[in-house]
């Protein structure tokens, strides 16, 4: 997952460039030295990092939750898709049930469309905001799409291939 955005700040005196850039944590070269990230590195040399936060174990819970703010459980985001996918392998489809059930493929539903989003949020203070990678918060109508949610533009994926995958071998083995 990958979040760039960026705002620039002009007034007579200087201008300011004020940028974020969300990483997953083992996407960077600083982390993991199987990546090689040179420009993100020297960023994070030269600016803020933030990297000891709360986050859920799993991408759906974790994107809703910095998406939002909130955490997933206020939202019904907080079942891990890989959680249901074993449980349904391993015959216990009412235990996987419980609770709002994970996004999976072709879901009529997402990320709750009654909340202000952080590139929404970041769009109406002027700042340019652009969306890399997994989105997995939702893909059946238009207003759930990233470029819907306060992205000026999106290039990715919008669900999780690797479950979508694994469900149809679990369907196809029973």
């Amino acid at each position: 997952m990958t979040w760039v955005i960026s705002r620039n700040i002009s007034d007579k005196i200087q201008t300011v460039s004020t940028d974020f850039i969300f990483v997953g944590y083992n996407d960077v070269g600083y982390h993991n030295p199987d990546v090689i990230t040179p420009n993100i590195d020297s960023l994070a040399k030269e600016g803020v990092t933030f990297e000891k936060s709360y986050v859920q174990p799993a991408c759906t819970p974790s994107r809703s939750a910095l998406m939002t703010g909130m955490y997933p459980f206020h939202i019904g985001r907080q079942v891990s898709v890989m959680d249901f996918v074993l449980n349904i392998a391993y015959n216990s489809f009412a235990f996987a049930t419980k609770g709002t059930p994970p996004l999976l493929p072709l879901d009529p539903t997402g990320l709750t469309l009654d909340r202000t989003l952080l590139p929404q949020g970041l769009k109406t203070a002027g700042y340019s905001t652009h969306h890399v990678g997994k989105w997995h918060l939702g893909y059946c109508k238009q207003e759930y799409l990233p470029n819907q949610r306060g992205f000026d533009s999106s290039f990715g994926y919008w669900g999780d291939q690797v479950v979508s995958q694994l469900l149809l071998n679990i369907v196809n083995t029973k």
